[in-house]
């Protein structure tokens, strides 16, 4: 019984690994790194994140505009709730600022 979860955890790895070469990288977002810790129960935790894009040879449609992604500063401040000790709310909203641009709501998201 045991070998067959070890070998279904590997599959799911190995198809995730290679899924992830045919990805295009321009469309990946939000990729961030958390910690294992969360918060308690009751506790609510506010967060910043910023990604600044220095040379990233790429445009993007901004508001209708297209407009280059070098020197793009990109925002998000999340609120997160310690439902119980295992499970949390967030909320996210993002802005950015383009070069030359204002600084603008894009999005919200809601984990």
């Amino acid at each position: 019984m045991m070998r067959l979860g070890k070998r279904v955890v590997f599959w799911i790895l190995s198809l995730g690994v290679l899924g992830g070469l045919w990805a295009d990288p321009s469309q990946a977002r939000d990729f961030k790194v958390y910690g294992y810790a969360t918060p308690h129960e009751g506790e609510t935790e506010l967060v910043y994140w910023v990604d600044y894009f220095a040379k990233p040879n790429k445009t993007y449609d901004y508001f209708g505009k297209t407009v280059d992604k070098e020197r793009l500063w990109r925002h998000t401040f999340e609120i997160e709730y310690g439902v119980t000790d295992r499970w949390t709310l967030a909320y996210y909203a993002d802005f950015e600022q383009p070069t030359g641009e204002d600084f603008k709501y894009v999005q919200s998201r809601a984990v």
